[in-house]
């Protein structure tokens, strides 16, 4: 989802939402952190042995497009996609009754009549125009609070959207599990649709662009005094932790032992191999500081969109979404690199998004490799191109088995890239972009990357910044050419396949190990009964993973 700049926004509704009385910090041993609804400042605590200092959890994979990991809402256990773009939490509910999702007896949905505090009045209607061709999703939902527990961490008073209805002008939303959305952004980002109407009373809006990147919400008030940006972004910093995204309340109410989470992904294509996790508030086992390149998170100027400084950190500067500078990029040993960017101040950088399941190149790069590749409409499977990012000053390659698609029909010759022309995107975010490069899920398979929020008010105290570890291994050649070969000795199309979300996750204590207690399941998919998952035959899962494509743009 694009980024957002606010230019008013009802303030009363937040106002009688902070009233309630608050409440200290419990005992985290037991994983449960409650954050008191009051204005404060952010903080960092002491932890002791045995406290709860972070948590972890394994991921769901379909077809390698879209990654899921479990969480609890209220009572129950949901598949919700990860989106590195997006902040808040969004679930179906079950007065939901348009669209796959919707429909399905297989997935489950949030009964809202539990636990459910609603905020505010239904949104009706909140429309998301999203492609060059006006594609939009219209959307009946309701925002409130409940109990959320993810990854062994339980937060209460979490801010969430409950979908109740949602049609799309291409069709069904495309199957893969998911029944909602786990946004991961920045808090800065803007992305977070839960928080504004806990934040103000939002009756209905739509999105436009302007300037190329810069986005205008178009809205109704109530008869609230409405707050300026300034006003409005400064008190949006100051309780983050009472209405932000899951992770950065943890990171705001300081409750966890490091403001950070990690992701790993597994390959459920070409050649299955790997283990997905999500780690919070603690490196994953197996990588620490000495493997870590870090990179700082790009930092956004108020002229360039970016968010307003505060009048208790006039000089602080703030970041959009977890964006890095590439030193630059290379494609079989040639030097690709476009500094094309739509802003006053060009970088060579690129956004990580582990909801864009392409690297999304600007026109220039994307032609050099074009060009590279040959005019040939299928490329060998078996041949490892190498795209390699210089980021921080070291190289950090994709990984050949990641850089294919199989179109599969019982030939291993035929597989496309995984390179997106931006001039070309069906997304409105990917077209007028202010980063060069969109790092998905191929690059994601093959680094582990660590997002480091830092100081979220004070950036410049302990800046943001992202952390990398290539697992590309040095014969990944000859394993693709073994993965091709095993193809063509047995169905001659090479293996795809779908991985449920793990149910069980682990709280990390200080003084422990911070592996996973999931497990890897077997290649063979798992079964739909598990949060959520769902078996394909590979041509039925090359149709659905086309029709997934298509319709990436109409996403929640």
């Amino acid at each position: 989802m694009p980024a957002f700049k606010w230019c008013a926004l009802s303030f009363s509704l937040f106002l009688s939402a902070v009233s309630a009385s608050g409440t200290a910090l419990t005992d985290l041993k037991k994983g449960g952190v409650t954050i008191p609804l009051v204005r404060r400042r952010l903080g960092r605590r002491s932890f002791q042995d045995g406290d709860v200092v972070g948590g972890t959890i394994g991921l769901g994979d379909y077809l390698d497009t879209s990654y899921t990991a479990v969480a609890m809402v209220g009572n129950s256990s949901f598949a919700l996609e990860l989106d590195t773009k997006w902040e808040d939490i969004s679930v179906i509910s079950t007065s939901c009754k348009k669209g796959l999702q919707c429909t399905s007896e297989t997935l489950p949905r949030y009964n809202t009549s539990i636990s459910f505090e609603p905020i505010g009045s239904p949104i009706m209607g909140y429309n998301i125009t999203e492609d060059r061709a006006g594609h939009s999703i219209d959307i009946g939902a309701r925002v409130g609070r409940d109990t959320v527990t993810f990854a062994g961490l339980t937060l209460p008073n979490q801010s969430l959207v409950a979908i109740d209805n949602f049609t799309t002008a291409g069709g069904a939303y495309p199957f893969d599990g998911a029944v909602g959305r786990l946004g991961l952004a920045f808090p800065t980002s803007g992305n977070n649709l839960a928080g504004l109407v806990a934040f103000g009373a939002l009756v209905k809006w739509s999105i436009s662009f302007v300037d190329g990147h810069v986005l205008t919400p178009k809205y109704q008030l109530n008869n609230s005094p409405s707050l300026s940006t300034l006003e409005w972004e400064e008190q949006w910093l100051e309780h983050i932790q009472d209405i932000g995204g899951f992770i950065p309340r943890l990171v705001a109410s300081g409750g966890i032992e490091r403001p950070l989470f990690a992701i790993t992904l597994q390959r459920e294509t070409i050649d299955i191999s790997g283990n997905g996790q999500l780690t919070i508030g603690r490196l994953p086992d197996g990588i620490d500081e000495s493997n870590i390149t870090w990179v700082p998170v790009r930092l956004i100027p108020p002229e360039d969109g970016g968010w307003a400084s505060p009048s208790f950190a006039p000089n602080e500067t703030y970041p959009r979404g977890w964006e890095i500078v590439l030193d630059a990029v290379f494609f079989d040993g040639k030097n690709v690199t476009d500094n094309t960017t739509r802003t006053s101040h060009p970088t060579l950088s690129a956004a990580i998004d582990i909801h864009n399941n392409h690297l999304v190149a600007p026109n220039g790069g994307f032609g050099a490799i074009q060009h590279a590749l040959g005019s040939d409409l299928y490329l060998d499977c078996s041949k490892p191109y190498n795209l390699t990012f210089q980021i921080g000053g070291k190289l950090f390659p994709v990984d050949p088995r990641d850089f294919y698609t199989s179109l599969g029909g019982g030939n291993t010759a035929r597989c496309s890239p995984n390179v997106e022309d931006r001039s070309l995107s069906l997304s409105y975010d990917e077209q007028k972009a202010p980063y060069n490069w969109t790092l998905g899920v191929p690059f994601l398979k093959s680094n582990a990357v660590v997002f480091y929020f830092g100081n979220l008010t004070h950036p410049s105290a302990d800046p943001p910044k992202i952390g990398l570890v290539s697992f590309v291994p040095e014969d990944v050649g000859e394993l693709l050419q073994s993965a091709v070969s095993k193809a063509e000795g047995a169905t001659a199309n090479l293996p795809e396949a779908s991985q449920a979300a793990p149910t069980n996750s682990q709280a990390i204590t200080r003084g422990a190990s911070s592996a996973t207690a999931t497990s890897r399941s077997s290649p063979a998919t798992t079964s739909a009964s598990n949060a959520g998952g769902v078996s394909h035959s590979p041509g039925e899962a090359f149709v659905r993973m086309v029709l997934l494509l298509v319709l990436r743009a109409f996403m929640l």
